[in-house]
């Protein structure tokens, strides 16, 4: 609305001055047709003449120049014209003439004569009325003439008579040149100023120059305060620059006819100067400073303020009292976004507000996390060092809890609360969380994420599980709820800054936003049924296995066989160490199945296996250092002892071998660290160990010569990043 009113009122501005400009150039003559009619008394003598309504009686200014037009019959015989400054009852002017005349021509149909006259500027008027009267030169008749008449004396006459005839009024101007030239740039200048003030001042609201006092630059700020008290003040500040438009673009209507002189060049350049340097080029100017501007100008605002206040006072007082004060600009949720994005702003800060801006319309369900994607641990699970281990790897903080099934969480690990667990003394994980007493908050999946937002941040927490209320088959909700998900403070903080947020745990991935679904960091079906790599045996562990394998399997790892520096080595490729974390009684936690074909050696490192034995499945239980699955390694020992180049010239001749057919089950009791060898790797083993019994380790240059060899063996028969599919 203030917009439109400012539009309106600068054509209402250019109405008027139009309007005073030509009423202007027909009220005040610089160049103008001054008229005079004949008035016959009967005779048919022309001698005297009356003023008509539009030209007769005339103003004339000084050094100005008009046009005189005269009507009537016999104008044939008049030649000349002068202007006197005295009358005669005689009706003869030669004496009462000025000096300077000027040549009357006559029209083709003798009606009509015109003469282009020049008043001097030293023209002195008749005292008595400060007018002149016309005098005319040419050869007169009349009844009563004389042949004296034809004397030069009777040749200038009076065309009125013993009245005079038409009257011209003398007129001198009230300003100099220089000061309509001065007038006129000064007019020019405020008519600009109103003008552009109106768009610049009128578009900043309150709230606008509010922002400004604090987030602008400090020039915006003395300038945003300066204008506040001002700007409050809306339609009396509207009022005023209005009126005040009005009243300079008049006044320069009426000082550029009085420069110009001819009415429609008044017209055409007071239009044009007041829309061009009093309309377009000030508001082009304002819209990009007019704060700047404003606060500069801000003393002849509250000068003209003050002198328009008895008009423009009470008309603000009407419109306060019909419109109501100005509204403030505001924005909702879509358009301060659609906003934000057209601005100026770096990408990720951008990303920022508007994924801020965007909580209220996502919910939880759009994104949280699968249950299938969570990675949790079951009530039971001991807590133990390779359960922490397994933790560690995952690069989760937090660890959901459920029991029996996953959808029934009972509570949340945090990883600092393994600090009390001993190594010694593994704990139930249940028993850890319950001692910690840590709750499980829920929220539903039709929440949106600044709910719950709030929720993580009053509660300080930094999860929460995902609950889905049921429908029934024509869609309307019942009372039973299930747990579909969790959802993470970190997810939140993803959404808001519009990327995935990646720790040392995580694997980069292209593009930075995430695709829905998102995969999880560490997926807990690799760790939990497939079993992992990357395990570390602690030293003193490292070397009681060895002990053990090359005394109580020393068929198979003796000194004879494998050299124990090739044992200590052989526990130090993480290719070899696995981790299997169970899963309640799932059977993917098998280790080996009856009768299914193996080619690979299991040796207990820690935790315990559950043996099933013959048809009556006869259980007993495998525990640490136990080698279970060795027959699979005796047929590659045998071709190796008969044959040692087989295994490195004729690698097919292990597919040879007869399988090794395990008649019991064998499934994982709890969390496992365990050796995995397969008849491949123990053929490679055997070969490092004839490369390396030949060197003597027992010197120092000697053992660093075959601790090469061992890097150099292990590195190109065992990869760092294991090849082989991992199984249970």
């Amino acid at each position: 609305p203030t917009i439109l009113a400012l539009v309106f009122a600068s054509l209402a501005a250019i109405a008027v001055s139009v309007a005073a400009t030509a009423a202007a150039a027909s009220d005040d003559v610089l160049v103008s047709d001054a008229v005079a009619f004949p008035r016959s008394d009967g005779s048919g003598d022309s001698l005297s003449w009356e003023a008509a309504e539009s030209g007769g009686h005339q103003k004339v200014p000084l050094g100005g120049q008009l046009s005189i037009r005269l009507y009537g019959r016999g104008l044939q015989a008049l030649d000349r014209l002068a202007f006197a400054n005295t009358h005669h009852d005689n009706g003869l002017c030669l004496d009462a003439k000025l000096p300077t005349s000027f040549r009357l021509k006559p029209g083709e149909t003798g009606l009509t004569a015109v003469a282009m006259v020049t008043v001097p500027s030293d023209l002195v008027p008749m005292p008595s009325g400060g007018y002149l009267l016309l005098c005319l030169h040419g050869n007169w008749t009349t009844k009563v003439a004389k042949k004296s008449d034809s004397t030069e004396e009777h040749r200038w006459r009076y065309p009125g008579g013993s009245d005079g005839g038409p009257r011209f009024y003398v007129t001198k101007e009230t300003l100099p040149l220089w000061a309509k030239i001065c007038f006129t740039v000064a007019l020019m200048l405020l008519s600009g100023l109103f003008s552009g003030l109106n768009l610049g001042l009128m578009a900043l609201d309150i709230g606008e120059l509010k922002i400004i006092c604090r987030a602008g630059s400090p020039s915006e700020r003395a300038h945003a305060k300066r204008i506040i008290p001002v700007r409050k003040r809306g339609n009396f500040l509207l009022c005023s620059l209005l009126l005040g438009n009005v009243v300079v673009n008049t006044t320069l209507s009426i000082i550029l006819s009085s420069l110009i002189g001819d009415g429609i060049t008044t017209v055409i350049a007071a239009s044009l100067g007041i829309v061009l340097f009093g309309e377009i080029i000030p508001q082009a100017v304002c819209t990009r400073h007019g704060l700047a501007i404003g606060a500069f100008t801000l003393p002849i605002t509250i000068l003209f303020m003050a002198l328009t206040a008895p008009i423009s006072f009470p008309l603000s007082v009407l419109l306060d009292k019909i419109l109501g004060q100005d509204l403030r600009q505001v924005y909702d949720r879509n358009k301060l976004k659609e906003f934000i994005a057209n601005q100026n702003l770096e990408r990720t800060e951008a990303n920022i507000i508007l994924g801020a801006l965007s909580l209220q319309n996502k919910t939880i369900g759009q994104v949280m996390r699968g249950l299938s994607e969570v990675y949790m641990l079951p009530a039971e699970t001991l807590i133990d060092s390779f359960t922490v281990e397994q933790i560690r790897e995952t690069g989760f903080t937090r660890i959901p809890i459920y029991d029996r099934e996953r959808s029934n969480i009972i509570s949340v690990l945090n990883f600092k609360d393994l600090t009390i667990v001993s190594r010694d003394a593994p704990m139930r994980v249940d028993l850890v969380c319950e001692y910690f007493n840590r709750k499980v908050h829920s929220v539903m999946d039709t929440d949106t994420l600044d709910s719950a937002l709030k929720l993580f941040l009053s509660n300080r927490v930094h999860m929460a599980i995902v609950r889905h209320r049921e429908t029934d088959a024509i869609g309307v909700e019942v009372n039973e709820e299930s747990t579909v998900g969790m959802v993470t403070l970190e997810d939140i903080l993803e959404e808001i800054i519009q990327e995935e947020i990646e720790d040392e745990t995580d694997v980069s991935s292209q593009p930075s936003h995430r695709p829905p679904p998102r995969a999880p960091r560490v997926s807990w079906r690799e760790l939990a049924l497939a079993g992992s790599t990357g395990m570390q045996v602690p030293a003193q562990l490292r070397m009681a296995a060895v002990h053990c394998l090359a005394i109580q399997h020393s068929d198979l790892f003796g000194k004879r066989v494998i050299p124990e520096i090739v044992l200590e080595r052989m526990f130090q490729e993480k290719v070899l160490i696995k981790h299997m974390f169970i899963h309640g009684d799932d059977d993917r936690n098998t280790i080996y199945r009856r009768g299914v074909p193996a080619d690979y050696a299991v040796f207990i490192l820690e935790g315990r296996i559950r043996l099933s034995i013959g048809v009556e499945d006869l259980n007993f239980e495998a525990t640490v250092f136990t080698l279970l699955g060795a027959k699979t390694l005796l047929p590659v020992r045998d071709l190796h002892h008969h044959r040692p180049s087989a295994l490195a010239e004729q690698p097919g001749e292990l597919h040879k071998l007869p399988a090794f057919l395990p008649d019991y089950w064998a499934m994982a009791q709890q969390n496992l660290q365990y050796l995995r060898l397969s008849r491949a790797q123990y053929a490679a083993l055997l070969r490092i160990a004839d490369a390396v019994k030949p060197l003597d380790g027992t010197s120092a240059e000697g053992a660093a010569e075959l601790d090469e060899l061992l890097s150099n063996l292990f590195g190109s028969l065992f990869p760092r990043m294991g090849s082989e599919p991992r199984k249970a």
